[in-house]
């Protein structure tokens, strides 16, 4: 049989400092999800975001910048003399790297004493959000307050053994980062999900990487780049949770990628569980480079004279040829969930998709993303909106989930009619400002104290309620956890610590209640 393990041979280096032993949390005796209808979106990693995956919060770094020691200017602009083949910089004379931490997050994240490690030899400073408790080569103790965030610089570093391999371990778990990596606090708040969607923990909206050898590590100096998470931490983290793993492959990604992506899948994944597999992320969509890049692609094969046709089409032929190359390493396709993707406002994305050299035969669903409240955020009629009560914005909400559903129906009978099912790639509301709605202020505070109002958990479960009635199999929310801002107020959480909310408190009744109908 082949292995599934945590894959720590993968996940981490050999190194010194950290250790063995259980930690985590124990998987409940009947696991939480096994009849889920519902899963969902994880936000990205970034030195900003503020759900915490890790215990070893390093593997959320910002890039390094060039800095002077003592600290004189933020950014110098100076390259570095050099890096890692992990990303760790090399040191100019005189130059210092700094990376920041748990940034602009206020107090929403674990205080008390962290521990530093790193290998190589040369000179670790925290120069705010924490103060160095002890110190030794290899190993530092700092307490944290939290506040705002760590700034953390490397001040010297040895060319001929440099300093990499950092890690800052939250308080306790220094025992375990290695054997059990995730938070407690974060696998038990989506235990209750069927399928995990990894669209941007793979930055796929904005990674340009081509090639396997491009791709993020797990020993890569931070998880949170434009690479994205390394997929062994995708794999380790479906095989804790028993989650149904949801990939998204590159646009840019060679035959070869996919193939490397698809074998360690095979061999690392739980046998147990599916895999649904996705070209890319809206391809679609206009706004991402990657629609750019298939209508280019479909115009220069000749797929159509209509530009627009010609990007659904190649987007079609392209997520074929991926279907095939999973099959091929799979031996067959009873564990994938091959998913062709199309806008769920413009049914005829959909059967263009899927009708392209009879793609829904090699598929087994169409995506959609029928969001609801999306149009309050329109530019013209912002000034308007922004002077509304928060009642007023959820009536309009309740409404719109009405329209969205006859949407639903449409995109289901289209698909059911070609031999395949209608799954949702993200869900849930949409309340932000376009363009330059985005910027106004009154509009961005009425849409998160609408998130923030209990009748938005009335409303989820409505708009659940109507997904199943009018014939949607899995539903993928968008997304976990995230800060509102003028962005939008897209986390079911606002932040790590917070468990309570009317959208999280909605998603858990509905799974309780709708054990899944298919």
């Amino acid at each position: 049989m082949r292995r599934f393990t945590l894959l720590l041979a993968l996940l981490v280096p050999a190194c010194g400092g950290g250790g063995g032993g259980g930690g985590g949390s124990a998987p409940p005796t009947a696991l939480a999800n096994e009849t889920s209808p519902l899963g969902t979106n994880l936000t990205g990693i970034n030195y900003w975001t503020a759900e915490l995956p890790f215990k070893d919060v390093f593997k959320a770094a910002a890039p390094w910048i060039p800095q002077t020691d003592p600290p004189s200017t933020w950014n110098t602009g100076q390259a570095f003399a050099g890096a890692t083949a992990d990303g760790y910089p090399l040191l100019n004379p005189g130059q210092a790297a700094g990376t920041l931490l748990l940034w602009g997050l206020g107090t929403h994240y674990p205080a008390g004493r962290y521990v530093c490690l790193y290998d190589g030899q040369g000179t670790i400073r925290f120069r705010s959000g924490a103060t160095v408790a002890s110190e030794v080569p290899g190993r530092i103790e700092i307490d944290v307050v939290p506040n705002n965030g760590i700034w953390l610089q490397l001040t010297a570093t040895n060319p001929v053994d440099p300093v990499r391999n950092i890690r800052v371990i939250v308080p306790g778990a220094e025992a375990t980062y290695l054997s059990a990596p995730f938070r407690p606090e974060f696998l038990d708040r989506w235990r209750s999900f069927k399928v995990l969607r990894f669209m941007d923990w793979g930055r796929t909206n904005q990674t340009t990487v081509a090639n396997w050898a491009d791709r993020s590590t797990p020993t890569y100096y931070s998880q949170g780049t434009t690479r994205g998470v390394a997929p062994e931490h995708m794999i380790a983290l479906a095989n804790e949770l028993h989650a149904d793993p949801w990939f998204c492959m590159p646009h840019l990604a060679t035959d070869d990628y996919v193939r490397q992506f698809a074998t360690l899948v095979r061999d690392t994944l739980d046998p147990s569980l599916r895999v649904t597999l996705e070209h890319s992320n809206e391809v679609w969509n206009g706004i991402f480079p990657q629609a750019a890049y298939a209508q280019s692609q479909g115009l220069a094969a000749g797929l159509s004279a209509n530009a627009y046709e010609a990007q659904l089409r190649w987007h079609s032929q392209r997520s074929v040829q991926m279907f095939r190359i999973w099959d091929q390493v799979f031996g067959g396709a009873s564990r994938l969930v091959r998913v062709l993707a199309s806008q769920s406002a413009n049914p005829w994305t959909g059967t263009t998709v899927m009708d392209w050299q009879n793609a829904a035969a090699e598929s087994d669903a169409l995506a959609i993303a029928p969001y609801f409240g999306g149009y309050l955020g329109a530019e013209s009629t912002q000034a308007t909106i922004a002077t509304w009560t928060v009642q007023q914005v959820l009536d309009a909400c309740e409404t719109d989930i009405a329209a969205q559903m006859g949407r639903v129906a449409t995109n289901r009978a289209n698909a059911e009619s070609r031999g395949i099912v209608l799954i949702a790639y993200e869900a849930g509301q949409h309340l932000v400002g376009v363009n330059s709605a985005q910027n106004n202020q009154a509009l961005t505070d009425l849409f998160i104290a609408s998130n923030r109002d209990p009748r938005m958990g009335d409303l989820y479960r409505t708009y659940l309620d109507g997904w199943r009635a009018n014939g949607g199999r899995m539903c993928v929310n968008f997304s976990s956890v995230s800060a509102p801002n003028r962005y939008g107020s897209w986390g079911l959480l606002e932040y790590d610590d917070r468990t309570a909310a009317p959208k999280y408190r909605a998603v858990l009744d509905f799974i309780r209640n709708n054990p899944r109908w298919w």
